[in-house]
C-alpha cells in the first residue's frame, strides 16, 4: 500500500461507536477481533465503575468534614477527623483506579483502532488481489481459442 494511503486511513479519526460496530460484523472471523471487542467493553465499565466509586468516595469525605465541624465533644471531633482521614485515603486511592481504567480503556480503544486500520487496509489488499484475479481470468477467456469441431470424413 502507498505510503498516502497509509496517511490518508491514519488521517481518518473514526468515532469508536463506528469502529466497534465494523469489528463485530468480523469478530466470528477472528479470535483477536474478539478479544479486542472485548477488552473495549470491559474496560468502558471499569471506568463507569470506578468513576462511582470515586464520586461515592468524595460524598463520603464531605460528610466526615461536616461532622468534624458540627461535633461538640472532643472525642467526637477525633473520631470525625480519623473518619475523615480515612474518607481521603479512600478518594486518593479511588482517583487512582479511575487513571488507571481510563489508561486501560485508551490502551483497549488504540488496539481496537489499530485493528480496525490493519482489517481495512488488509481489506483493500484482498480487493485488488480479487480484481487482478478475475482480469486475468476474462482475458483468459477471450483469449482462449476456439475449438473446432472435427469434420468427419464420408467413408467411400
Amino acid at each position: 500500500m502507498a505510503v498516502k494511503k497509509k496517511r490518508a486511513i491514519k488521517k481518518k479519526v473514526q468515532p469508536l461507536d463506528a469502529i466497534v460496530a465494523a469489528l463485530t460484523d468480523q469478530q466470528k472471523k477472528s479470535a483477536a477481533i474478539k478479544e479486542a471487542l472485548k477488552r473495549v467493553k470491559s474496560t468502558a465499565a471499569a471506568v463507569v465503575r470506578t468513576e462511582k466509586a470515586a464520586v461515592s468516595a468524595g460524598d463520603q469525605l464531605e460528610r466526615a468534614q461536616a461532622a468534624i465541624k458540627s461535633a461538640k465533644t472532643p472525642a467526637a471531633k477525633k473520631n470525625a477527623a480519623e473518619r475523615a482521614a480515612k474518607g481521603r485515603d479512600k478518594v486518593k486511592s479511588a482517583r487512582a483506579a479511575q487513571r488507571e481504567a481510563v489508561a486501560a480503556q485508551k490502551k483497549a480503544e488504540r488496539l481496537a483502532r489499530s485493528i480496525h486500520a490493519k482489517m481495512l487496509s488488509e481489506q483493500s489488499r484482498f480487493d485488488k488481489a480479487l480484481d487482478r484475479a478475475a482480469r486475468a481470468e476474462l482475458k483468459k477467456a477471450d483469449a482462449a481459442p476456439k475449438r473446432r469441431r472435427a469434420v468427419k470424413k464420408k467413408a467411400a
